[in-house]
């Protein structure tokens, strides 16, 4: 009985130090160089979407999407912050949606929350100190949540600015592109049902978030219609 304990406890030590078979690798590359597709832009309820992580992650993979990114606002929940790094059927990267002085930013790649209610540009720096990407979002939304123009070209450092479906519009036929900037395509979903509406296809040199970052920086992501 006491090695049938013992056992388990050092079972249940494995997983939560990550040093089970599920252990975390920052650094792994699922697949190699190839077209993927994937959304930037998703929520679960740890904010304010419908569905779990479990259940947004589950919706990607039989939608065919290839990379995920979980931006629930001001926070990176217990669940996406275990699982995700451990996620093998599609890359799963942390992220964040955050409301800065200016509009709403795209943290892709982070390890922390960083908090809202910065200025935009402090709001990039603090992302690139983690090594991720900061990503202006849904530009063309129309009530105000993007950072508008003005504001925009005085910022330095910003990797790429998104586009998001508008609804009752023909939205992307309508995107009055900003020139100088990656675009990316994402959903903003916030739903299993929303991850059907637009993702990106990004050519990567390899299915890894590193292979992700540089696409995306070297603009290599176009629209893509599940």
């Amino acid at each position: 009985m006491f090695r049938k304990t013992l056992l388990y406890s050092a079972l249940m030590l494995s997983m939560l130090t990550g040093t089970s078979c599920g252990k975390v690798d920052p650094g792994r590359v699922l697949r190699g160089a190839g077209t993927y597709e994937g959304n930037l832009h998703t929520h679960t309820i740890a904010s304010d979407g419908e569905n779990t992580y479990h259940e947004m992650v589950d919706g990607a993979v039989e939608e065919g999407l290839d990379f995920l990114v979980i931006t629930d606002h001001h926070k990176i929940s217990a669940a996406a912050r275990f699982y995700c790094p451990r996620e093998r059927r599609l890359l799963c990267v942390l992220g964040e949606e955050i409301n800065t002085l200016e509009g709403h930013m795209l943290a892709v790649g982070i390890k922390e929350a960083v908090p809202g209610g910065l200025s935009a540009q402090e709001t990039i720096d603090s992302i690139h100190l983690q090594g991720g990407l900061a990503i202006a979002a849904h530009l063309n939304e129309p009530h105000g949540y993007g950072i508008n123009q003005t504001d925009l070209e005085k910022l330095v450092g910003l990797d790429a600015v998104e586009y998001t479906p508008i609804d009752k519009q023909d939205w992307y036929g309508n995107i009055d592109f900003l020139p100088g900037y990656p675009a990316v395509f994402d959903s903003d979903a916030h739903s299993t049902n929303m991850l059907r509406n637009v993702a990106n296809s990004c050519a990567l040199e390899e299915l890894s978030i590193d292979g992700l970052r540089q696409a995306i920086k070297d603009g290599k992501c176009e629209v893509y219609f599940p």
